[in-house]
């Protein structure tokens, strides 16, 4: 099927009188994302771009395709920018952006994480109950090891879907940790044990 769509989308672009609509274009370009088939979404997806480009869902998918094919964010880090200045309040081009700075930041893992948690903080300002974004966000404050504030955001994540079960073992995950520092910060504060046979 994917061949097949590719092949269609590449012969309809050669031949003259089987243009391919953007609506078309959008609506397989968006089908072959969602399932995953980022290759053959790529030339669905920059095709309509090209016609119009002040579509933000279309931009955060392109861009990501993009850094995902090519293993590299820099085209996708330009159309990002120029949608955070177009659409302010998109949460998901936020969202996009924590991804690239996580995964393609500079070598030092720690900055790559602060800035993720600014892009997915705003993310989470502009949508707080979209369930991804608050879970990536929550994510990153882990992987910072701020779990106090890793549990927050799982808590609200969860409050948000409470079916979300990956979610919830995370919740619990926390709790645990949490539990046992609060133990041994509790028996780090006994200066002596007297043992009484």
């Amino acid at each position: 099927m994917r061949i097949f769509g590719l092949i269609c989308f590449i012969c309809a672009l050669l031949s003259t009188g089987c243009e391919i609509s953007p609506e078309k274009a959008r609506t397989e370009g968006f089908t072959l994302y969602d399932n995953g088939n980022y290759e053959e979404a790529l030339p669905f997806l920059e095709k309509v771009f090209e016609i119009n480009s002040t579509d933000p869902e279309l931009i955060v998918r392109l861009a990501y395709c993009r850094t995902v094919i090519n293993d590299n964010p820099t085209s996708a880090i330009e159309i990002l920018t120029d949608s955070v200045i177009q659409f302010p309040d998109y949460a998901r081009t936020y969202y996009e952006l924590s991804q690239i700075a996580y995964q393609y930041g500079p070598a030092q893992k720690d900055i790559n994480i602060d800035q993720a948690l600014e892009f997915s903080g705003k993310a989470v300002e502009l949508a707080p109950e979209d369930v991804s974004i608050l879970e990536n966000h929550a994510n990153f404050h882990m992987l910072r090891g701020n779990l106090d504030s890793a549990y927050v955001w799982y808590k609200t994540a969860n409050n948000v879907a409470p079916d979300q079960h990956e979610i919830r073992m995370r919740l619990i995950q926390i709790e645990s940790i949490l539990q046992q520092r609060t133990l041994l910060d509790s028996l780090s504060g006994i200066d002596t044990i007297v043992f009484r046979p």
